[in-house]
């Protein structure tokens, strides 16, 4: 795009009317666009049609109104959204001549992967393809310096394709710059443990929400468990993927307990490392949790290794009782 047209796009976004609908209803026409229903998380966000074509508008906040950093907030979301031309976003605009604060997505009629999994764990071939889709659109909204922020299970759209699922990640309303913010912003039991004590979100701290989203959805558990929003957990070990699903190859689980894992030292850096572990199962390292019992290492090696044990204890009582003789 020309720099004149980004210069138009930004204006666009930046310089909308101060119009903020109080109220919205079922048959309003704002700017041409007939709002037909609201999503049922916010009666901000509506289905409309326009010229027999579907589409997603979503409002400022009523909060925006008398509050500078609310509507700041969503400015940025809008300029975000409408700057993100990749296969891994909806499509955005905010149209130059709105009468209304709000900007337009392309309407994408696909399920949450939370509404997916309230019926089916994902297989491992869907899920392996989930982890690089995630991968790919965090890198993409890297190179803009941004981070998705709260990526979670209904923030990833399922798309059928016949044989195989394509995913839409959606919801920019928390993106920021990265190593913006040192605050909890996101769902509390996606977060890494570090953005609970004020560490800055980064790579590793959104590489921790995907781990959890993968988790999820191979095993339809948190791996530490629901928290709370105003909570400060207690991180232990999350329980072996393995015994919630027996299906899980040992590659793919111990990819997904180092996204994971507690201390940021062990965890994925960089969404590369996960990108390059991905495309190379035969070469992902084993990943132990710390303080590991042996069994939850895996019971052959625990057989295994009690055999040799207990081998050894034979010679040596047998040598024993042969220098006794």
């Amino acid at each position: 795009m020309a720099w004149n047209g980004k210069i138009s796009k930004l204006r666009a976004v930046t310089q909308l009317p101060l119009l903020i609908p109080d109220t919205l209803r079922k048959g309003d026409v704002i700017d041409g666009y007939e709002l037909v229903r609201p999503f049922q998380h916010s009666d901000r966000v509506w289905l409309a049609t326009r010229d027999g074509q579907r589409w997603t508008m979503k409002f400022a906040p009523l909060e925006a109104r008398d509050n500078e950093a609310v509507l700041h907030l969503f400015v940025k979301e809008t300029w975000n959204a409408t700057r993100l031309h990749a296969e891994f976003f909806v499509e955005a605009t905010a149209p130059e001549k709105a009468t209304a604060r709000y900007y337009v997505m392309e309407f994408v009629e696909a399920p949450s992967l939370k509404m997916l999994l309230a019926s089916r764990r994902l297989a491992i071939d869907e899920a392996v393809e989930l982890g690089r889709f995630l991968i790919a659109a965090s890198a993409c909204l890297l190179r803009l310096d941004l981070v998705h922020g709260d990526i979670k299970l209904e923030n990833v759209l399922v798309v059928s394709d016949y044989d195989r699922l394509r995913f839409k990640l959606i919801d920019l309303g928390s993106a920021t710059e990265i190593f913006s913010i040192t605050t909890r912003a996101g769902t509390a039991s996606y977060l890494a443990p570090e953005r609970f004590v004020q560490a800055p979100i980064s790579e590793g701290t959104e590489i921790f929400a995907i781990g959890v989203t993968l988790y999820l959805a191979l095993a339809g558990a948190f791996p530490y468990g629901e928290i709370e929003r105003f909570q400060t957990p207690v991180f232990g070990h999350a329980k072996a993927l393995t015994r919630l699903n027996p299906n899980i190859p040992p590659w793919l689980e111990s990819l997904i307990l180092r996204a994971i894992a507690v201390d940021p030292e062990r965890r994925y850096r960089h969404y590369s490392e996960v990108a390059f572990d991905l495309a190379n199962p035969a070469g992902v390292e084993p990943f132990l949790q710390t303080k590991t019992a042996l069994f939850e290492c895996g019971p052959l090696l625990f057989y295994r290794t009690g055999f040799f044990i207990l081998l050894a204890i034979a010679i040596g009582l047998l040598a024993k009782l042969l220098s006794r003789g």
